[in-house]
């Protein structure tokens, strides 16, 4: 139980320093992954807090990476169905695919590719904002 609060913890704090609401619906995505895994031992070694740590930005990253391929039509949610990734999540998004991308998601984007400093990916969705008003 204590890992976990240590991990919500970080949790708290890479949303809020991304400026996202919708961060939270991907971290608790990973929360509850991680805590699945960490029962079944054969399918993950323990691992450290900072490994733990890495992990979860390796998939706060990828779902950034996999909701600006759908929001710029680079692929769709179905393509990235069939697609597992390394931490065995399936198209793991930002939002939540069932309601789909709105204003919002692509402002929460924009923020993370700023602060990664893609600034040709923040071009292009500043494009998409501007023609969804």
């Amino acid at each position: 139980m204590g890992t976990s609060v240590g991990r919500a913890q970080s949790c708290y704090h890479i949303a809020t320093s991304l400026h996202s609401s919708f961060i939270f619906y991907i971290l608790a995505k990973i929360l509850n992954n991680m805590s699945d895994q960490e029962h079944n031992e054969e399918r993950l070694p323990e691992l450290s807090e900072a490994e733990k740590y890495e992990m979860e930005q390796m998939m706060v990253q990828k779902a950034f990476e996999n909701s600006y391929k759908v929001v710029t039509k680079k692929t769709t949610f179905e393509e990235l169905m069939n697609v597992k990734s390394a931490f065995g999540q399936q198209a793991i998004l930002i939002y939540d695919p069932g309601d789909g991308w709105d204003e919002q998601v692509v402002e929460d984007l924009i923020h993370y590719f700023e602060d990664e400093e893609e600034y040709e990916k923040c071009a292009e969705l500043k494009k998409i904002l501007d023609n969804y008003v």
